[in-house]
């Protein structure tokens, strides 16, 4: 079990033990803890995409006569002074980020309520939100707004052999489309107005926003739950989804900005027999049901996702943090909803808090 240390005078990188079990860790070697992106290895082609548009944005200034060569020269210039700061800002911070990660615990606990998959700077900010001993952690109910509320995992996506052959499909015929419009502009057979394709584009963009506005979602964040509420047109009565934070494993990753809850071990409990849908048994019939081919290794981003078995990874919730304007805010309040033992309290079904 973790050790029990003071959530406010412990400096060490070691479990802490809060209300309920609690474990701080990097999320494991296959569940993405070690894979730490090569900073070195992007950074030229960082460089070499930043000099290439650089090129581009002083011939396009080149449309205004009346700005000098030397005004064009001076644009570009800041704008390339202030993208390296930035970059060097994030190799740095990555790069301490790293270094400080290697004193932290790579597995997760199984034993554990609430795994905390997270940065060391991470870590010294969310466990000031750790309740005392003794004290319940109880807290008024916070609302956040979301653009998706929750997602389906790419891993359990790939349990489906129907999307398994489309997105073969879709690697096999995109490549070959793109290919044939390019070489049909090159040699004149076609024209394409890249204004327009732009614009395109950034209405296919807006679409989501602009759905988003017209049916809101939040999130209730309360002790031991969390409550999705999707209201119809323009605010119009709610459709509200109740998720218990009780009685179940939970990984909160504030590396990746995600919340998921279930099983990912043998000890942790799986789903009934009969409760698992009737089509992946037509399918269990092929020899890679599980997801560890190429195929998925290519596509899989978030391992964490892919932990467990096959009637686990169907039934683990994935709720997103990064999805909203205050990613900060919503992580803290998912937190301490997670760690609290207090009694969830009434709350209606027709509006936010209150």
């Amino acid at each position: 079990m973790p050790q029990q240390t003071s959530p406010t005078t412990d400096d060490q990188l070691a479990p802490v033990a809060g209300p309920r079990s609690l474990y701080f860790s990097q999320g494991g070697i296959t569940g993405g803890g070690g894979n730490i992106t090569v900073s070195a290895a992007i950074l030229p082609i960082v460089l070499l995409g930043g000099f290439g548009l650089s090129i581009a944005a002083f011939v396009a200034l080149a449309k205004f006569p009346w700005l000098p060569v030397a005004a064009r020269a001076l644009i570009i210039s800041v704008i390339c002074i202030i993208g390296l700061y930035w970059i060097g800002k994030a190799l740095a911070r990555g790069y301490r980020r790293a270094m400080t990660a290697l004193k932290m615990p790579m597995e997760m606990d199984p034993s554990a309520v609430v795994n905390v998959i997270c940065w060391p700077d991470q870590k010294q900010r969310i466990e000031r939100l750790i309740p005392p001993q003794g004290n319940e952690g109880a807290f008024e109910p916070e609302a956040c707004r979301v653009w998706i509320a929750r997602r389906t995992s790419m891993a359990k996506k790939y349990q489906d052999v129907r999307f398994r052959k489309r997105m073969l499909i879709s690697i096999i015929i995109w490549p070959i489309l793109i290919n044939t419009v390019a070489q049909l502009a090159v040699y004149k057979v076609i024209t394409i107005d890249y204004q327009a394709v732009i614009a395109v584009l950034i209405f296919g963009l807006m679409i989501p926003i602009g759905w988003g506005f017209l049916h809101p979602t939040f999130l209730r964040v309360s002790p031991g739950r969390i409550d999705i509420f999707k209201f119809g047109y323009f605010g119009r009565k709610p459709s509200v989804e109740t998720i218990s934070l009780r009685g179940v494993p939970i990984r909160l990753d504030l590396r990746r900005k995600e919340l998921l809850i279930g099983g990912w071990t043998p000890i942790h409990p799986e789903s009934e027999p009969d409760s698992e849908p009737e089509e992946p048994a037509v399918e269990s019939a092929e020899p890679e049901t599980k997801l560890n081919n190429s195929m998925m290794t290519q596509v899989q981003k978030n391992a964490q996702e892919a932990l467990g078995s096959d009637s686990q990874v169907r039934d683990l919730v994935i709720i997103p943090l990064w999805a909203t304007l205050g990613v900060r805010t919503l992580e803290e309040a998912v937190f301490r909803a997670a760690v609290s033992t207090a009694e969830p309290m009434p709350l209606p079904d027709d509006k936010l808090i209150g």
